[in-house]
């Protein structure tokens, strides 16, 4: 795997934070996901006894996985061992002092290209297509 090809970043500029999630989360549903966790990595800042000794680089990060069950029964029953890679997670992050907003995702086809099954692949694309638009669709 190659990090600077295999990670796609998409990049907004001066957008709400929250409204992006939101806008993410509605997309994602009507592409028939189910987000199956939100992690609020940016909760540490609530930890005032650690803020002190932490440095932290953000304003907001999320992780968030979501799934849709007929893709994922598709790409581990073509290998057991892909679910290592399920669900599929974006992360949403506004770095420090920055009002840049940032999605990114693992590229489905990098994974994929772990397996040798075609039939991993061909879902991998469509999967992939997915993220694309659910990440364009963050800030409209």
């Amino acid at each position: 795997m190659d990090i600077n090809k295999d990670i796609v970043t998409h990049v907004f500029q001066k957008a709400d934070f929250g409204e992006i999630i939101e806008n993410l989360i509605k997309e994602a549903q009507l592409k028939n996901y189910r987000i199956v966790k939100i992690v609020n990595v940016d909760n540490i800042k609530e930890k005032a006894a650690l803020v002190d000794k932490l440095s932290i680089g953000f304003q907001h990060y999320k992780i968030i996985e979501m799934c849709n069950l007929i893709n994922c029964n598709e790409v581990v029953s073509s290998d057991l061992r892909a679910g290592v890679f399920m669900p599929v997670r974006l992360v949403v992050y506004q770095p420090k002092n920055e009002n840049t907003i940032y999605i990114s995702y693992l590229k489905p086809t990098a994974f994929a290209a772990l397996f040798q099954p075609r039939a991993m692949m061909k879902v991998a694309k469509q999967l992939e297509m997915d993220l694309d638009d659910v990440a364009k669709a963050a800030d409209f």
